[in-house]
């Protein structure tokens, strides 16, 4: 059955129970909608013999040629018969339709209130866990979405949003106020992070365009956090979200860690998670040095993936993955606050990383 997933109103119940049971090859009983990411719509499915699978439909998107689906069932895939348990078991996919049905996890969503010192253990056992499959396969064939090597790499990303955000022209208030946001506190604010971040490095005797070797990459999920997990019956935690899975710089990984929007947590437990992260990943040489320079130009990224809903093809497909109505001019109000709240963090934070790397 081909579906255009691209109008919302195109997957009806019936639909949805259509596609399972042809997947799984036995009748559906019940189907609802669970969410989704920005990327992605999420349902529950219960079939015959009375057990929940999720089926997710994962957005088609002609200007971005990373296959989520693909990537996301050979990566759980690969996790799940090397013996790693918590994630989803993947069971089977569908090219043509762009779907696959997991297991379902009988569990809740993490609150960043609720966080504690061992939820922090288990992110970085589950990180550890990753680190022992280098030997496994040396050879996985994808590195994660975004993955960048070297500090140029980081800046060459961050100079490609704003080329992409400059060439938007559209009329409107919001639409000059990032403009002004861009050309008088961004741009100028980029410029002399530049500057101190090469001389900085310098004195390190690490260079901008330097490349971390292979034996320093690590597998990871890219966008891992408890954002991106729950927490079963048992208290344990099941990690989600796998689009984006494969080599990375452990560098990004504890940067976006303690910078994602969602991942509002304690400072003590930030620290928790430097100094593990630091400890496990020791192998990495001059990772310390590297992390006080990469950070705040993450913190840059972040402040222009906020501001994707700018760019037309990124609010549609933010209409694509949520439920309800969307006011587009309170949303990119909102971001443009959250891009404007981050940059002063890292004008605050930017010369001396606020976490201790002292081992």
């Amino acid at each position: 059955m081909a579906i255009s997933l691209q109008n919302k109103k195109s997957l009806e119940d019936a639909d949805v129970k259509s596609i399972a049971c042809r997947l799984l090859s036995m009748p559906i009983t019940d189907s609802k909608r669970i969410g989704g990411g920005l990327n992605s719509r999420v349902y529950q499915i219960k079939s015959v013999d009375n057990v929940k699978y999720v089926l997710k439909f994962y957005y088609c998107d002609a200007a971005n040629t990373r296959d989520r689906l693909t990537v996301e069932f050979s990566s759980l895939s690969f996790l799940w018969n090397n013996g790693l348990r918590s994630i989803p078991q993947p069971i089977t996919m569908d090219k043509d339709g762009n779907c696959a049905i997991y297991t379902f996890i009988e569990g809740k969503k993490i609150s960043p209130e609720e966080i504690k010192s061992q939820d922090i253990v288990c992110a970085l056992e589950f990180l550890a866990d990753l680190k022992r499959l280098r030997g496994v396969d040396a050879d996985f064939p994808r590195v994660a979405s975004e993955a960048f090597f070297s500090v140029q790499e980081i800046n060459d990303n961050i100079q490609a949003r704003v080329n992409r955000l400059k060439e938007v022209k559209e009329p409107g208030e919001e639409y000059e106020v990032l403009r002004n946001y861009l050309d008088c506190e961004f741009i100028p604010f980029w410029e002399i992070l530049i500057q101190w971040a090469k001389k900085r490095l310098s004195d390190s005797r690490i260079s901008f365009d330097e490349s971390i070797s292979e034996r320093e990459k690590i597998l990871s999920p890219s966008d891992f956090g408890f954002h991106n997990a729950l927490r079963d019956k048992s208290g344990r935690i099941v990690f989600l979200d796998f689009e984006h899975f494969g080599w990375d710089d452990p560098a990004k990984t504890i940067s976006d860690f303690l910078l994602h929007p969602a991942m509002m947590l304690d400072r003590n437990l930030k620290q928790q998670f430097v100094t593990s992260g630091l400890k496990l990943f020791k192998e990495c040489e001059r990772l310390k040095d590297r992390i006080k320079v990469t950070y705040p130009f993450f913190g840059l990224k972040w402040c222009l993936i906020f501001l994707n809903e700018f760019i037309p093809g990124d609010f549609q497909r933010r209409h694509f993955a949520q439920i309800e109505t969307l006011s587009k001019n309170n949303i990119l109000k909102k971001q443009l606050l959250k891009a404007k709240n981050m940059l002063v963090t890292m004008k605050d934070t930017y010369s001396k990383f606020p976490y201790d790397t002292l081992l």
